[in-house]
């Protein structure tokens, strides 16, 4: 079969509430939509950025056949990246609320020489 991640996305239990959160209005059967209006305005969002900073956008990209990541400014997000940040989402806003698994916090150590 061939398909690439933005032939198809599913709608996790994750993503389903971080879409929630950015779109209330999305009935559960329309929230896929979502995915592909988030995908299209990430393009306009991104290319005001790089505007602002007067430079390109550095995304990183894996290189499947030579198994290593490197960088470069094409962000052509897919419906997959965009389901999955959606997931991670969620996470981060429950623990803002004190809900949910508790992840652990990062304190930063320093010493002194």
């Amino acid at each position: 079969m061939k398909f690439n991640q933005n032939d198809y996305t599913n709608v996790g239990p994750g993503a389903s509430m971080g879409i929630r959160l950015i779109f209330p209005s999305l009935s559960t059967r329309e929230q896929k939509k979502g995915i592909y209006e988030l995908r299209r305005i990430s393009a306009v969002y991104l290319n005001d950025i790089e505007k602002t900073k007067n430079e390109s956008f550095p995304y990183l990209h894996w290189d499947k056949e030579n198994k290593k990541y490197f960088v470069n400014d094409s962000y052509d997000l897919s419906l997959h990246q965009i389901e999955m940040w959606l997931c991670e989402f969620q996470k981060y806003w429950k623990m803002t609320i004190g809900e949910g698994k508790q992840r652990s916090k990062f304190i930063p150590r320093t010493i002194t020489l």
